[in-house]
């Protein structure tokens, strides 16, 4: 499933709250030939030949997470959606995102970020790796983001934030990609995730079967 979707998402909640955000113009690959097949015109953009990629003027990027933290700092200047000026916020938001792009996005990953020198494209679906990562989501990725949540509606309390954008592309794609159901607070709390219409709308542009 495509990470690119945390962008959007990220995108669409900050167009909602602000309503003056540039145009976004979206580029959807073909799975089915893209992990074979790069245009050179995107490894221009970004050599790792993985999506997301974004650019912005002269800015070029690519990392779902990363370019979430750039729209963070370069759109929610009253810091509706992260509020940076709370240090603990600030901490929880920089500490998931690079976890949840950097570990739990791979447990659910069918190509590797390695993947142009892989000759196998699709080693996430291979089934001793699908065993070994839900064991992780099990033991260790899934009890931790349990342990964040805690008994409040969302992950940095009851009010839905950025932080909830970098986490609930991860519970997309581990409950409906994977069919992994183990923490019911998890699902609940995805369920409360996709009445968001933001959501909705990333994943009508970019749905699950993207890259």
């Amino acid at each position: 499933g495509s990470r690119s979707t945390r962008a959007l998402w990220m995108y669409k909640e900050l167009q909602t709250i602000y309503g003056t955000l540039p145009p976004l113009r979206v580029h959807v690959f073909d799975p089915s030939t893209f992990r074979e097949t790069k245009p050179e015109w995107y490894l221009a953009i970004n050599p790792n030949g993985k999506v997301p990629a974004f650019t912005h003027g002269k800015v070029v990027m690519f990392d779902s997470s990363a370019i979430c933290l750039y729209l963070l700092q370069m759109f929610d200047k009253e810091g509706k959606l992260a509020p940076m000026n709370q240090p603990d916020f600030a901490a929880l938001l920089y500490q998931l995102a690079f976890y949840c792009s950097g570990t739990v996005d791979n447990l659910t990953a069918t190509s590797s970020p390695i993947q142009p020198v892989m000759s196998v494209k699709n080693p996430g679906d291979d089934e001793k790796v699908l065993e070994v990562n839900h064991r992780a989501w099990i033991e260790q990725c899934g009890p931790l983001l349990v342990s964040n949540l805690g008994s409040s509606k969302y992950i940095a309390g009851d009010s839905f934030t950025a932080v909830d954008v970098i986490v609930g592309v991860n519970m997309h794609y581990i409950h409906r990609k994977r069919s992994w159901h183990d923490f019911p607070v998890l699902e609940a709390y995805f369920e409360r995730l996709k009445e968001r219409t933001a959501f909705q709308e990333a994943f009508e542009v970019l749905p699950f079967s993207s890259l």
